[in-house]
């Protein structure tokens, strides 16, 4: 049973002229057939191949999604499947990413709050599922996952004015004093919650600062 898979044209996606994301997506049309239309300068980040309600690939040779193929036929899936996950679906979300740009953070809950976010903002959050990760990357690539050692968020915390500014001395002097959990989310929630044009003006400073060091970092 061939697929043809789903595309997400987030912003912070490769643009169609150097995608691999969109490189697949035309080979999967051309072999179902169809003629693919590629925006060469728009973005194509993320090719989807599963059940999910925001891109379910489509089966090759028929007008029909393989989530509604599920739902016609629940035990495709196997009863091993069913049985660990509770659900006539399937439990995972494959995903080819091409990144041009840094992505949004992201916090992914655990099964019981994400069940409750599911009941309480279904059309928010789509499903009842949390959001376990698995990643192999295929060319080089750098990500960010977690928080610095604490000595060095300390360090930044204090020897960067512009930060210290934005996330203020009460949270700074309390993150350098008690170096625990509770302190580094109120620094983390005061960086969050600060205002758009407070980050902006300070973002500029630190450019600025960094220029006038010698510092080769373009001011935009």
């Amino acid at each position: 049973m061939e697929l043809i898979p789903a595309v997400q044209k987030y912003h912070w996606g490769k643009p169609g002229k150097t995608s691999t994301v969109a490189n697949l997506y035309s080979e999967a049309l051309k072999s179902a057939g169809e003629s693919p239309t590629i925006d060469a300068e728009g973005p194509y980040a993320e090719l989807w191949m599963g059940t999910h309600p925001n891109g379910p690939s489509k089966l090759k040779g028929c007008n029909k999604s393989l989530l509604e193929f599920i739902k016609d036929n629940p035990t495709s899936i196997g009863e091993k499947v069913k049985a660990q996950f509770g659900m006539d679906d399937i439990p995972f979300l494959l995903k080819v990413l091409s990144v041009e740009s840094a992505l949004s953070i992201q916090a992914h809950p655990d099964k019981p709050s994400a069940e409750i976010l599911h009941r309480d903002r279904p059309d928010l959050y789509k499903d009842p599922n949390h959001k376990p990760e698995m990643a192999i990357a295929l060319t080089p690539f750098e990500m960010f996952c977690g928080f610095r050692a604490m000595d060095e968020i300390v360090e930044f915390l204090q020897g960067v004015p512009e930060l210290r500014e934005i996330v203020g001395d009460d949270v700074v002097n309390a993150v350098a004093e008690e170096k625990d959990k509770a302190s580094l989310r109120m620094a983390y929630t005061r960086l969050m919650e600060s205002q758009e044009d407070v980050i902006k003006a300070n973002l500029t400073k630190l450019l600025a600062r960094l220029k006038s060091m010698g510092k080769n970092v373009p001011l935009q």
